[in-house]
């Protein structure tokens, strides 16, 4: 039936209208009569409401619609006089009536309310009946039609879920159908759901003229046009004002203000620069400022200033328009912020400069300076930082008290986010320019971390040889008791318990542990701090590492920048290397063999020593863990498990079962491997 009905309305020639209605009657006479279950759908109302019902599903058209659609009036009166149903809705909860009304067709309405079964007062599923199709179309006859011979009603409060024609005419410009709502008796002040009047909705859609009008009608019933609305956390929901503001509607501004007759808008206490300042109508800023409009106003609700949101919005030559007018700079908004920290943190150097050039401070009770520098290192803007910190931005803030009120980290802690900065390179060279400029990597968060506990946390093996070089040295314990050589030998631990080769992750943790080693072992405390990290490292290697100082024997190089930067030996190839070793331990082991390939890789004499020594005491390790009897029993996999960290007590318990097994049955030995861990 859609398709038909379609196939109708498009080929059907204008001049064929008895062929068209024909059509439509045969239609009509083919469609079934049962009529669509109705549901009671409205939850807030106990009768069977019509506006809320379920509208039929599928029915894109009917014949009675196609007529209403094109404006057949003729054809309407013989659908319906053969039984149409002109309440009849599509999947929208459309009727005939409002489609005609769309469309304008004054004829069609005409005979659509001449059936008394047509009931006028209807809605669609958005709330809007016949009478807001008219007012939409600005149909001032069609209007007076529905409400005198239709019967049509405007409401006289604002309902949630209804459309007023009042205000959808007021948006379309179309006073004369506001006009004769009016002389319904519907007040001129009637606000919708929003608290929105018509000349609210007029000057949303730019309908300058109806607001010319509107205006007059105001005057008439003495009302004032500038209601200020609090009830939503909007600019423009403050007043008309706003709205001509955000709209760049010189005119309807212009009208405004001669209605109360204001020599300049300096009483005006409305945040009529700020709305120009977030839309960024740098014209519509400059025209207010020759108004003599207040240029620092605060608002109460937005609780800042215009010269801060033009900021905040990258609004720049609306912020350079406002200071070059004399805006103070350095007056804070609601999170404690100027246009210094906002233009820091969106790394605008054009910006910043106005800004400094205008005398906007870096030293203040606010701490400006601090934290637009905080911003800058946080988001990686290495301009924005060479700026401020050549002007006098400090690298501290003194008053810890604020600090922590305002849930900031030590300046150096926002370097170490790896993702806000475009390189590696320019990460570290964010830190040695805050270094340079006094930053203290002594300063502690809130879990008592230093930089150099972060940095290793981060896995950073530029940035821990950059803070070692700085000064930066061992000790600071954490709140949980770790300090920086306690958390390198734990994250080296972990990263030695993954099988296989090292992921580039796992290198970093191990180049790291060596570096903050290397620190340590230079430290008056080195024996405390080396006896704390055994104490928590979990890993047998790590430990070992620890205790025997590889680092510092004569053979190896000293700390410095060399030997900090990376480690002057392949790590891999070493704990690769060594692992075979210790799986032949238990066998015929060639030390020298070993000695030349650990050589071979670069490994220093110490550490080769080290390792091999290491290796050497395996099977009495062995012997002292599982008893004289079990060291030949343990599997390869097991000797896997027991170098990267993974040995469980359960493997133990196992090869203890068999030891003892061995003891009342040695010919079954060799049946009892133990289990792979």
């Amino acid at each position: 039936q859609r398709g038909v009905s379609e196939a109708l309305l498009l080929v059907t020639p204008e001049s064929d209208r008895e062929r068209l209605k024909s059509g439509l009657m045969e239609m009509q006479s083919d469609a079934p009569t049962d009529e669509p279950a109705q549901a009671d759908g409205d939850p807030f109302d106990d009768d069977d409401d019509e506006e809320f019902r379920e509208f039929p599903k599928g029915k894109y058209s009917t014949p009675l619609m196609l007529a209403a659609a094109i404006g057949e009036a003729e054809t309407i009166e013989a659908l319906l006089h053969q039984g149409a149903d002109p309440n009849e809705r599509d999947p929208s909860g459309t009727t005939a009536l409002m489609i005609a009304a769309g469309h304008n067709h004054i004829r069609a309405v005409r005979a659509l309310i001449r059936d008394h079964k047509t009931k006028v007062h209807l809605h669609n599923s958005i709330g809007a009946d016949a009478l807001c199709h008219a007012a939409d179309q600005g149909n001032t006859q069609m209007v007076s039609l529905l409400l005198g011979f239709g019967g049509a009603t405007l409401p006289k409060e604002p309902v949630w879920h209804i459309k007023h024609p009042l205000f959808i005419a007021a948006r379309k410009g179309h006073y004369p159908i506001c006009k004769l709502i009016f002389d319904q008796g519907i007040s001129i002040n009637l606000r919708d759901a929003a608290g929105k009047s018509a000349l609210w909705h007029a000057a949303e859609t730019d309908q300058t003229e109806c607001c010319k009008k509107l205006l007059y009608e105001c005057a008439n019933w003495k009302l004032s046009p500038f209601l200020v609305l609090h009830e939503e956390d909007n600019l423009l929901s403050r007043s008309i004002l706003c709205v001509a503001v955000k709209n760049r509607n010189f005119e309807l501004l212009d009208l405004l203000i001669k209605c109360n007759q204001w020599a300049n808008l300096c009483e005006i206490k409305l945040p009529l620069l700020h709305v120009a300042a977030t839309e960024n109508h740098v014209g519509m800023m400059k025209y207010l400022l020759e108004l003599k409009i207040a240029i620092d106003f605060v608002d109460e609700d937005l609780k800042t200033t215009a010269i801060n949101l033009a900021c905040k919005e990258y609004n720049t030559e609306g912020a350079i328009t406002l200071l070059e007018a004399g805006a103070n700079p350095d007056i804070p908004d609601a999170d404690r912020n100027n246009g210094v920290v906002y233009a820091a943190g969106a790394n605008n150097i054009e910006l910043l400069n106005s800004l400094l050039n205008h005398g906007a401070k870096l030293t203040s009770k606010w701490h400006f300076g601090y934290l637009a520098l905080y911003q800058a290192t946080g988001f990686g803007h290495l301009d924005a930082m060479t700026l401020l910190l050549s002007a006098g931005a400090p690298t501290s803030m003194s008053d810890e008290w604020y600090r922590n009120r305002l849930g900031l980290n030590p300046l150096l802690m926002q370097v170490m986010n790896d993702g806000a900065f475009p390189s590696s390179e320019s990460q570290l060279q964010a830190l040695n320019l805050l270094m340079k400029h006094g930053a203290s990597w002594r300063e502690v968060d809130v879990e008592g971390r230093d930089a150099l506990i972060r940095a290793v946390m981060w896995g950073n093996h530029l940035l821990v040889p950059a803070l070692i070089l700085n000064g930066a040295t061992v000790g600071q314990k954490d709140r949980y008791g770790f300090n920086a050589l306690d958390t390198a030998a734990l994250r080296a631990g972990d990263s030695l318990r993954n099988p296989g080769v090292l992921s580039p992750a796992d290198f970093a943790s191990i180049t790291i542990f060596f570096q903050v080693l290397m620190c340590a072992q230079c430290q008056p405390d080195w024996s405390s701090l080396k006896a704390g990290a055994i104490k928590v490292s979990l890993h047998p290697i790590i430990r070992e590492l620890l205790a025997s100082n590889p680092v510092t024997s004569p053979q190896a190089p000293a700390v410095g920048k060399s030997n900090l930067a990376a480690i002057p030996f392949d790590i891999d190839s070493l704990f690769r290397a060594i692992f075979i070793a210790c799986r032949d331990a238990g066998n015929d082991w060639d030390r020298t063999a070993t000695e030349k390939i650990l050589i071979f890789t670069g490994v220093p004499m110490p550490v080769i020593e080290l390792y091999c020594d290491y290796i050497e005491a395996l099977p009495k390790i062995q012997s002292k863990l599982f008893g004289p009897k079990a060291g030949k029993q343990i599997s390869d996999a097991y000797f896997r498990q027991f170098f990267y960290g993974k040995a469980e007590i359960n493997v133990k318990i196992a090869i203890d079962k068999h030891a003892k097994n061995d003891e009342t049955s040695p010919r079954d030995a060799k049946s009892h491997a133990a289990p792979a861990g």
